[in-house]
């Protein structure tokens, strides 16, 4: 799976793993700031390299981009095919914000 984990509200990480759950967690035991898992989708090595160069304009060191309404292409990017039921967004300060997506009334 490819992830993509927000830390302290101006970096994005984009990162593949087997097993997200134990990702997140040694991250966790790593930052000194709170993580976010903004979205994961399915994917391999190589379609994390893809993602990486797809976004590399964002590109701050190693696996880290940067989060900003200048780089909202990510957060678009996760809004629209990740398999979580999230939503991303800037609250009017800039700081990013995760939303749970409401159901479509014509959904149900």
């Amino acid at each position: 799976m490819i992830y993509f984990i927000a830390q302290n509200n101006n970096m994005i990480k984009i990162g593949y793993s087997k097993d997200i759950k134990k990702r997140i967690k040694s991250l966790k035991t790593a930052s000194p700031y709170p993580l976010l898992l903004l979205g994961y989708i399915e994917g391999n090595m190589d379609d994390e390299k893809y993602y990486h160069e797809k976004f590399k304009k964002f590109h701050m060191e190693r696996e880290w981009f940067s989060v900003s309404e200048e780089s909202r292409e990510i957060l678009n990017f996760i809004n629209e095919n990740t398999l979580t039921n999230t939503y991303c967004d800037f609250d009017d300060n800039g700081v990013l914000r995760v939303y749970k997506k409401m159901k479509n009334i014509m959904d149900l």
